[in-house]
């Protein structure tokens, strides 16, 4: 019985992650695809502190939309003095709202919390089986 009701939580569990995964997953999917890209360059690399108190660089990214000049500070950080100054890097914004900007991403299409809700519902299968 306890394996039962452990199987179910890991399951709810799973559906949870697995949830929240396609969200995320259709939101970035929409976001990519209204988006407008562009050529930004990094122009500073301003310091924050680590969790573990280590000193991260997050490179804050510069490029022109609609006659605009927008900087924003990318979550993407470095260690060892930061991102080289001038690195060309791919920005998506918004074209309504050019302030509304980040890295495109190059990684994985689907959510992190998507492929880890399906294999928590692989462990609950297991589980209940």
């Amino acid at each position: 019985m306890t394996s039962g009701l452990l199987g179910i939580a890991v399951l709810v569990i799973g559906l949870a992650l697995v949830s929240y995964g396609a969200v995320v997953t259709a939101r970035r999917r929409r976001w990519r695809s209204s988006a407008a890209p562009v050529e930004g360059h990094v122009v500073d690399n301003l310091p924050k502190a680590s969790r573990r108190g280590r000193t991260m660089w997050l490179p804050l990214i510069e490029f022109e939309a609609n006659g605009t000049t927008v900087r924003f500070p990318s979550a993407a950080a470095a260690t060892a003095g930061g991102w080289p100054l001038g690195h060309a890097v791919d920005v998506l914004y918004d074209p309504g709202n050019p302030h509304h900007a980040g890295v495109a991403e190059s990684g994985w299409a689907i959510s992190l919390a998507l492929v880890a809700g399906i294999a928590v519902w692989g462990v609950a299968l297991a589980v209940v089986a």
